[in-house]
């Protein structure tokens, strides 16, 4: 395994992550309008029985959950 890359500004951490859910359903993004520019600021998985939110910020915060996420933001957009 290899070193994280890690200065005084920035701590690089490596994970792993197996799912048992292996189909996703559905992805939807989410964020804001800024004029004419939409900022997407959260992703979010939906399995069978789960949820993977991913969200940006000054931490990047993942979080898997059987609840459906809420107070994500505007709807950007969504996959099925």
């Amino acid at each position: 395994m290899e070193e994280p890359l890690s200065t005084p500004e920035h701590i690089i951490i490596g994970s792993l992550f197996h799912f048992a859910d292996k189909c996703i359903s559905k992805v939807s993004g989410y964020g804001f309008k800024d004029n004419h520019c939409e900022i997407l600021t959260t992703l979010v998985f939906e399995f069978e029985e789960s949820y993977l939110l991913i969200r940006s910020g000054p931490l990047l915060e993942v979080r898997f959950t059987k609840v459906k996420p809420k107070e994500l933001g505007e709807h950007l957009f969504s996959y099925n």
